[in-house]
């Protein structure tokens, strides 16, 4: 036998006893096996990816809720101890940097924009509040958020 030939056959007695030649046995992987771990892989990034994009919008509206609240419970504690905002408040709406500027709340400019880029709105009806637009940035909206 050739030096190549006798490293792939082996011998290996049957059940007679015979002396048989058999291949050795195959390592790796097939191309089937390659496929199948390969789609489960594709299909696995797929949700991490999708359950990714659902956390961190439900992240932005919790933080956008959270600022709300926040900037209300400032203008709050601040209507409090003046006494009231006076009769600028008529028009219904008042703009949250020019409250920013005379009630001195110490927010910074990027307060006043929610996670999407827009602008809040404080707004009088029937109590204070104040609104985002949402994620879609259009007022009327279901997305909008609200906090009394």
């Amino acid at each position: 036998m050739s030096a190549i030939y006798s490293r792939t056959l082996r011998t290996a007695p049957d059940a007679v006893g015979r002396t048989r030649v058999t291949r050795p046995a195959r390592r790796g992987f097939t191309l089937i096996e390659l496929l199948v771990v390969m789609t489960i892989m594709v299909i696995l990034t797929g949700l991490t990816v999708a359950a990714t994009r659902w956390a961190m919008q439900w992240a932005e509206l919790r933080r956008a809720r959270t600022e709300m609240s926040t900037m209300l419970t400032e203008f709050a504690e601040w209507m409090v101890k003046t006494g009231g905002y006076g009769d600028s408040v008529a028009a219904g709406s008042i703009s949250l940097r020019q409250v920013n500027r005379e009630a001195r709340l110490e927010f910074d400019d990027k307060a006043f924009t929610d996670p999407w880029g827009n602008d809040y709105a404080l707004a009088y009806r029937n109590g204070w509040e104040i609104r985002s637009a949402g994620p879609d940035g259009a007022w009327g909206t279901p997305d909008d958020l609200v906090v009394r």
